[in-house]
Order: C-alpha cells, then sequence, then structure tokens
C-alpha cells in the first residue's frame, strides 16, 4: 500500500486601493545631509499617507554598495518622529546612503534618498 504524501499549499495576494493616486510623504529632516555622524543617531522623518498606509522601510548602505539593510520598518503613520537609530560606531569610515520607502495601500510608492 502507498502512502500518500501531504504537501501544504498556501497563496497570498494584495487587493489595492485602485482608487487612490496621490503617493503617500516621505521626508527625512535629521541628520542632515552631509552632516557627519560619529556616534548613535536617530533617524527623525516623516511616512505616512492620507488615505491608508500600507508600510514603510528606512534602509542604509554604504555608498556603492548594491544592498540596503534594514534600519527600521513598520505600518503604521509616522509624522516628524523617530524613524529608526542607527549605531553609526559599528559602520566603517565612508559615506553612506539612507533611503526611506513608503507605499500606500493604492500601491503608490515614495522613495527618498539621502545620500
Amino acid at each position: 500500500m502507498m502512502r500518500e504524501k501531504k504537501k501544504k499549499v498556501s497563496t497570498a495576494c494584495t487587493f489595492i486601493n485602485d482608487t487612490d493616486k496621490t503617493a503617500p510623504a516621505a521626508e527625512i529632516t535629521a541628520p542632515t545631509i552631509d552632516q557627519t555622524l560619529t556616534e548613535p543617531v536617530e533617524i527623525v522623518g516623516s511616512a505616512y499617507d492620507e488615505t491608508a498606509l500600507d508600510f514603510w522601510k528606512l534602509e542604509y548602505r554604504m555608498k556603492d554598495d548594491k544592498e540596503y539593510q534594514l534600519i527600521a520598518e513598520g505600518d503604521s503613520a509616522k509624522k516628524d518622529e523617530v524613524l529608526g537609530r542607527l549605531d553609526t560606531t559599528m559602520l566603517m569610515n565612508g559615506q553612506y546612503e539612507v533611503r526611506l520607502w513608503v507605499q500606500d495601500q493604492g500601491g503608490n510608492i515614495t522613495r527618498l534618498e539621502n545620500d
């Protein structure tokens, strides 16, 4: 008698609000561009949508690296708040880029890169 193998299959789908045509807000207010950082720093800014926020994520990479590293992410709006903390004492000396990616439930995306 053959024993039947069972497989678990799952799928995911995303529903978007196609009436939302307005891009979400993405802003980094601190630290400023070209500021020299020598100690841990709070990254302050805004990530929100007037209609319905899907998610936001804050990332960094050393200039000219291909891959970004995640600092923080969330699915609740932030307005002029701490988005994440970056311990610069753990990084190699050099120039870094910070990117804030915000997506709303309409599928609209705003990407802000500070280098």
